[in-house]
């Protein structure tokens, strides 16, 4: 990735080091564990996108209701798992409670998942689970085991932050969505220039003042 981006804009503008002093903005499609790493370790300041930003943005939470009525009648667009947020937390119980109203206790204080975030998990009952009206929106899997839900508060010391999470908490700040909101703008008002390999993954736009590279 970075070795096609530094050939482009060789190519357009004839300086090797103007990755030095530019801002990368890059869709999904360069979104990937190695590929941030790569820019990590090159010191080279970026915001690329991944498949899932646009449900995090709150602007877009409410998005379906812009779509054409057919498209918004498709169960698609409503059918979505319940996440932790859509449970209740009573501190003085230390229990959630579910959609349904049912309760979740507290099974272990410190569940630590492969990402190594930790915190409290908690358990419905599988009879409560079972006869529920909400269970496709809930559980997973054809065995339906009883739903879990972890409030993560904290990350282990010795499980570094992954890139792809280093890169998602700062592409979802407010100067991480503006970023990408320009990428459209600045790939109308930016040179275009092609790698020297066939591959269109090799082919970006370099803005001509040189402060920022939309990929594509």
């Amino acid at each position: 990735m970075v070795e096609g981006i530094k050939e482009n804009f060789t190519e357009a503008i004839e300086d090797e080091t103007v990755l030095e002093t530019t801002t990368l903005v890059a869709d999904s499609g360069y979104h990937s564990e190695d590929n941030l790493k790569m820019l990590t370790d090159n010191n080279i300041d970026a915001y690329i996108a991944d498949n899932q930003f646009r449900k995090r943005d709150p602007l877009f939470a409410d998005a379906y209701k812009h779509r054409r009525p057919t498209d918004r009648d498709k169960a698609k667009y409503f059918h979505k798992r319940f996440h932790a947020a859509d449970f209740k937390l009573d501190k003085r119980s230390n229990t959630l409670t579910c959609p349904a109203g049912k309760v979740l206790t507290c099974i272990t204080k410190a569940f630590r998942n492969t990402s190594g975030l930790i915190g409290p998990q908690y358990r419905a009952k599988a009879s409560d689970c079972m006869g529920c009206i909400y269970k496709d929106k809930c559980l997973q899997g054809s065995r339906r085991h009883p739903r879990t839900v972890a409030l993560f508060n904290r990350r282990d010391p010795l499980h570094p932050e992954s890139h792809v999470q280093q890169m998602i908490e700062k592409f979802d700040t407010d100067k991480g969505r503006f970023k990408y909101s320009r990428r459209g703008e600045l790939s109308n008002r930016c040179l275009r220039t092609s790698g020297t390999r066939s591959d269109s993954r090799n082919s970006g736009y370099a803005q001509q003042s040189r402060s920022t590279y939309s990929g594509s």
